[in-house]
């Protein structure tokens, strides 16, 4: 999931699937940046507001959605099986959002 930081009233999340992998294009298009034909999505830096904030301004946000978290209740297959993980989408999904929201700066 990608969460959208900024609102705290109505919290907005984002699911990608953790068997793909995806291209800085699929994310940006996906999280709505980059659609000029819609007056209702923010671009450039309005945009990344959305996902990227000082820990400061977020922190409530940040805590409640970790708070949230639970064991996943499908798990992968049994006892003797290792849970699927999907690490490689989630780095591929973050980096689209940099990529998207901080192009013209370096992002590491």
């Amino acid at each position: 999931y990608v969460h959208e930081l900024a609102s705290t009233s109505l919290p907005k999340a984002y699911a990608f699937r953790g068997q793909k992998e995806y291209s800085a294009q699929q994310v940006a298009y996906q999280l709505g940046f980059g659609q000029k034909n819609d007056p209702r999505l923010a671009q450039g830096a309005q945009a990344a507001r959305r996902f990227l904030l000082p820990v400061a301004e977020c922190e409530f946000t940040l805590n409640s959605l970790l708070d949230d978290l639970s064991r996943d209740a499908w798990p992968a297959g049994g006892h003797d099986r290792r849970p699927l993980r999907c690490t490689g989408a989630a780095l591929s999904v973050a980096l689209g959002l940099c990529e998207a929201t901080c192009a013209q700066s370096s992002v590491h």
